[in-house]
């Protein structure tokens, strides 16, 4: 299964609907889509928009589709959930302020950390908002990952020294209404995680113990990958980057893992582009999934142009590169949107549209049988369908309304730290 590591929205756009906050009625909504495939293989598509748009004012801000069809939808008119692939939404958080702080899904489960206050669910079903003994407001940059619905991990930065960054990393075993700080840069007896200069953005974890922690460095041309098999000992693995690249800025995006490899998705731009030299490059590398990690191997490799700068900004794309169950590697890039198959050693780059790139998308990702996924900076989701390799807008309209016996109006209390994108049609 693809790991859906990340999904913290890492964009900040202005609410279109001001609601009422709390967890109100619960709201069902139907989509109107396709779900045939057709992507494999195809080297170019066409945008189809329905009739029946999304009229709601609805904008989504982030989503996790997973391969067994559970959904989640960041949204300015709160938190929606799927269960049968986007058919019957449910809109579990009616309080869009809360999702201006850090979430992360798993299949069933979700957390939404509003400061020091965690929204727990379980599909439907809310646990009691409760404080937590750590407030995501501390942290600059505020990173977390969880590999079940018990066991979390969350890293902050804190002051920065003559060393590097100080950073703290701190575990769950409760379902993120508890931390515990395992590691650390100074700390003793935790001072087991190193003063970095690189600008970490990224943890990932495989399980309860084995994990990495990576960014980007200031450092041109290189790129430094903390790994760790017991959670406390962090090692430095640096990641070899191709000679045409060396001078180049190389930035990670968040890995991307299955059943038998993990992937480490990176852009490489160049630091002064010009008219003469003015190409970056999507580069793809993996590990097996195995204890202890071997060397990063370079396993895809797409150059473009231009080098746009996009890649920098705070409100650019969150996830470039998506991989299918079976290998199928997809990534958006100044050019479009390309594909290749990575198990098939004479595949070739072929282009699946020119009408989304990293200008107008947010994020990509796979779904349930491999659909492929693409949210646009204006707030709609597309996905490709066929016959005829269409990119379809997924329409999501209200049906009704019902009052859930799930939602908890209860009035928020510590539990003694034991209970926290605009219309757009491609042309």
């Amino acid at each position: 299964m693809i790991s859906r590591r990340m999904s913290m929205v890492m964009i900040s756009l202005a609410l279109v609907n001001s609601l009422a906050t709390g967890c109100g009625a619960n709201m069902t909504f139907h989509v109107s889509m396709n779900t045939g495939m057709g992507h494999k293989g195809t080297t170019s598509s066409s945008v189809v928009t329905p009739n029946a748009s999304n009229s709601t004012g609805l904008k989504i801000k982030s989503f996790a589709w997973f391969p067994s069809g559970t959904c989640w939808l960041v949204t300015n008119q709160g938190l929606l959930f799927s269960r049968d692939s986007g058919i019957t939404w449910y809109n579990v958080l009616k309080n869009p302020t809360a999702l201006n702080g850090v979430q992360y899904f798993l299949g069933d489960d979700a957390w939404i950390f509003s400061k020091s206050i965690l929204y727990r669910f379980h599909g439907m079903q809310l646990s009691h908002p409760s404080l937590t003994n750590l407030s995501m407001q501390k942290a600059n940059d505020p990173i977390c990952d969880f590999v079940n619905s018990k066991e979390g991990f969350y890293l902050e930065t804190t002051e920065r020294s003559m060393q590097g960054d100080n950073l703290l990393l701190f575990k769950t075993d409760n379902g993120g209404f508890a931390w515990k700080l395992i590691s650390s840069s100074s700390y003793p007896p935790n001072g087991e995680l190193p003063f970095t200069s690189d600008s970490i953005e990224h943890i990932t974890f495989i399980s309860d113990h084995a994990g990495f922690l990576y960014g980007m460095s200031p450092v041109e041309g290189t790129l430094d990958v903390y790994e760790s098999t017991d959670e406390v000992h962090w090692s430095l693995k640096h990641v070899v980057v191709p000679s045409s690249y060396t001078q180049d800025l190389v930035m990670p995006y968040a890995m991307i893992t299955n059943n038998t490899y993990i992937y480490l998705p990176v852009v490489a731009i160049p630091t002064t582009p010009s008219p003469s030299q003015n190409t970056g490059a999507f580069i793809l590398y993996r590990v097996k999934r195995s204890s202890p990690f071997g060397s990063w191997q370079l396993v895809a490799q797409l150059s473009f142009s231009p080098a746009s700068d996009t890649y920098m900004t705070a409100n650019s794309i969150n996830r470039v590169c998506a991989v299918s169950q079976d290998g199928d590697c997809v990534v958006v890039t100044p050019n479009g949107v390309w594909m290749r198959q990575l198990e098939e050693h004479h595949s070739q780059w072929k282009q699946l549209s020119n009408k989304f790139d990293i200008y107008n998308t947010v994020e990509i990702e796979f779904g349930k049988a491999d659909i492929l996924f693409i949210l646009t900076n204006q707030g709609l989701l597309y996905h490709l369908t066929g016959p005829g390799n269409r990119w379809t807008l997924v329409s999501i309209r209200t049906a009704h309304f019902n009052t859930s016996p799930l939602q908890n109006r209860e009035t928020l209390c510590g539990k003694g730290f034991s209970s926290t994108k605009k219309d757009f049609t491609p042309t």
